[in-house]
């Protein structure tokens, strides 16, 4: 388990559309909330049931990604993109409050990269962009 997760993948070192259908039994998954949709569009696409949902917040390597509308409309997948600043107060409130208490219970953990002191600044952030990394990179202050 990592981060409050039962199973993870580190996509890295897997074939992460491979991994997630051998961890499924082949039956693919509900849900994603995605990080990149343009890098991650063709493995999103084979791991998503017939029906699920794909909430993404980024697809830093394109701005604009070419979808690949009919393989996603034959499997009725909904598309939900989203930015934090256009989450309601209300519904920020409840999900302040929802990470508050896993985190009180002990349900979750995350991955932290120590970036150093604050005179590492600048180490941390060459770190953050090489992405050799696996977690938050932090600086002690």
């Amino acid at each position: 388990a990592h981060a409050g997760a039962g199973e993870w993948i580190n996509y890295r070192e897997a074939d992460v559309a491979e991994a997630v259908m051998d961890l499924t039994g082949g039956a693919g998954v509900d849900r994603i909330v995605e990080v990149d949709f343009a890098a991650n569009q063709a493995d999103s696409l084979a791991v998503i049931r017939p029906g699920g949902v794909i909430a993404s917040y980024a697809s830093a390597s394109a701005m604009e990604p070419v979808l690949a509308f009919y393989p996603f409309m034959f499997k009725n997948v909904t598309l939900r993109m989203l930015i934090v600043y256009q989450i309601t107060p209300d519904e920020q409130a409840r999900g302040a409050a929802a990470l508050a208490a896993w985190l009180e219970a002990g349900a979750l953990s995350h991955a932290v990269a120590d970036g150093g002191g604050l005179d590492d600044a600048a180490r941390a952030h060459d770190r953050v962009a090489a992405g050799d990394k696996l977690g938050t990179v932090v600086l002690r202050v």
